[in-house]
This record gives C-alpha cells, sequence and structure tokens, in this order.
C-alpha cells in the first residue's frame, strides 16, 4: 500500500520533472513543432557604437529571441562595452546556453553573479550549467543559494527538483517540485 503510493508518487513527479526540464533545455534544431511563420517588420537600425547601452540590449533581446546568438552576443557585448550590467552577462550566458556551449555560458553567468551577488537567476542558471554538465553537487548548492535569496522562485525549486531526483533523494525531489507548482502552477518552461 504505502510503498504503492510512493512509487505512483515517485513516477508522476519524475514525469513532472522530465517535462520541466524538456520545456526548459529545449536547444536550438530541436523543436519538432511547425511553427507560424511571422511577417518580417521594418527593424530600425542600431549602431553598435553609437547606441545606448539600453538599445544595444534591447536589440540583442530581439536578435536572441529571432535564435541570431552570435548577433545578439555582438550587441550585448557593446553594451556591457558602455556599462557593466549582470543581468546582460547572464543574457549572454543564456545565448551561449541555448547555442549549446556550456564553457561559455557558465563563464558569462559568473560574472553576472560576481556583479551580483544576490541575482537570484543568474545563481540558478548557474546551476543549470552544472546540472548540464551532470555534476549535481554544485547544481543543487546554485539553486538552494538562488532561493535563499528569492524563496518563490517556481524555477529553481523545480529545477532543484529535477538535481536531487538524479542522485535519488526522491522525497526532497518531490516537495521541491510540489512547491515549484504551487508557485507557480502554470509554469511552462
Amino acid at each position: 500500500g504505502r510503498t504503492m503510493l510512493r512509487r505512483a508518487l515517485l513516477v508522476s513527479s519524475l514525469l513532472m520533472f522530465a517535462a520541466c526540464a524538456l520545456a526548459q533545455m529545449q536547444m536550438p534544431g530541436t523543436q519538432s513543432q511547425i511553427q507560424e511563420v511571422k511577417p518580417i517588420a521594418p527593424v530600425a537600425q542600431v549602431s553598435l557604437t553609437e547606441a545606448t547601452p539600453e538599445q544595444l540590449d534591447e536589440r540583442g533581446d530581439i536578435l536572441r529571441e529571432e535564435k541570431n546568438y552570435l548577433d545578439a552576443i555582438d550587441y550585448y557585448e557593446a553594451s556591457l562595452k558602455k556599462k557593466p550590467d549582470p543581468v546582460v552577462y547572464n543574457k549572454i550566458g543564456m545565448t551561449y546556453l541555448a547555442m549549446g556551449n556550456l564553457e561559455k555560458a557558465q563563464n558569462s553567468i559568473k560574472k553576472a553573479v560576481k556583479l551580483d551577488k544576490k541575482y537570484a537567476e543568474a545563481i540558478n542558471n548557474l546551476g543549470v550549467t552544472y546540472y548540464l554538465k551532470k555534476k549535481y553537487g554544485p547544481a543543487e548548492k546554485y539553486y538552494k543559494k538562488a532561493l535563499t535569496f528569492d524563496p518563490n522562485f517556481a524555477r529553481a525549486h523545480c529545477e532543484l527538483g529535477g538535481a536531487l531526483g538524479d542522485i535519488a533523494r526522491f522525497d526532497e525531489a518531490i516537495a521541491e517540485c510540489k512547491q515549484s507548482l504551487r508557485l507557480d502552477p502554470n509554469q511552462v518552461w
């Protein structure tokens, strides 16, 4: 009775971990869905040398959304030359992560955390880079550290749950998973 219930909870939690991980970790080129073709809107040119850091950052966001990752990084780096910003370092890291370059992703995210030691999103993303390298101890450490600065960070709870599940700490994994869903029942990452 109790063992079967526990196994059923474990299986359902592991399925949720898998769904969470797939939604969040989908790399370029792996999407099998047909995407809607959007009309190309004219885009104002942004000079790498004359634009403000905010304009450069915004253009980088557009390029990253379009999956023009290397161009996005150029704009983010131009923004950083004008004004160091942990959010922009984190964006560069996430862009490298989308490209599958874990080392460059991790290095950039570390710079974000160095500039803002309480930046929960970057700390969590640093955990993601360790998780993807299958270094679950450091991943757990960074997920928990992110949660010390933002206890209501649903994605960090979800990712911590996934890491704990991978090292067979199922009760803790299930608790983190449930907390993540309590905080954000509509999560789609």
